[in-house]
């Protein structure tokens, strides 16, 4: 899920954190747990002025994507691991 929320606003710029995060579980065919529920996730903040309050939704989606890419990578290592914890 990606959740961005305003933080903070002042009279020229608007404060945006936004977290995209993934829960993340492995079981084997029994539905054994081998990897126990965790969620794996990545933050980011963004200053948009009053200029650039038109193109913020632009900037929101690209700034997604690129903590998506993030909290893919932490997967791929967790996955990867020589023991998942």
């Amino acid at each position: 899920t990606s959740v961005p929320s305003s933080v903070g606003t002042g009279p020229q710029a608007t404060v945006f954190t936004v977290t995209f995060t993934a829960n993340i579980a492995i079981a084997d065919s029994n539905r054994k747990i081998l990897f126990s529920p965790r969620n794996v996730s990545s933050t980011s903040t963004m200053i948009v002025n009053a200029q650039q309050a038109v193109s913020a939704t632009n900037q929101i989606d690209i700034l997604n994507q690129e903590l998506q890419r993030d909290v893919i990578t932490q997967i791929f290592a967790i996955l990867t691991a020589p023991q998942l914890n």
